[in-house]
């Protein structure tokens, strides 16, 4: 319903989602104001941190409990990537796998 819609939004605050009306900016960067290019590039930053925490959502779902045999573990042999990969749609599945191959 609307009431978890609303819970949700002010989650975050700082990430508006993509439906909530913003006013309009310019049609480029040269056209814009200093005010208007800070505001366009606070609601980038909004949206890619939006973007990946939508993403991993629920990742204590995923976390596998290593041995306690194992003394220095590497935490993405501890990730069950593979069922992560399978939460989203198959258009997704190519790209995501790229996301634990790049470098941190």
């Amino acid at each position: 319903g609307s009431g978890r819609g609303r819970r949700m939004a002010t989650a975050f605050s700082m990430a508006p989602p993509p439906d909530m009306a913003l006013e309009t900016p310019a049609g480029s960067l040269a056209e814009m104001s200093e005010a208007e290019v800070a505001a366009a590039v606070s609601r980038i930053k909004a949206g890619f941190l939006r973007f990946f925490v939508s993403m991993m959502v629920r990742y204590q779902e995923l976390l596998v409990v290593p041995s306690s045999t194992i003394k220095q573990p590497a935490a993405v042999d501890f990730f069950d990537e593979r069922r992560w990969i399978a939460r989203f749609g198959s258009e997704s599945r190519e790209w995501l796998p790229k996301v634990f191959r790049s470098p941190t």
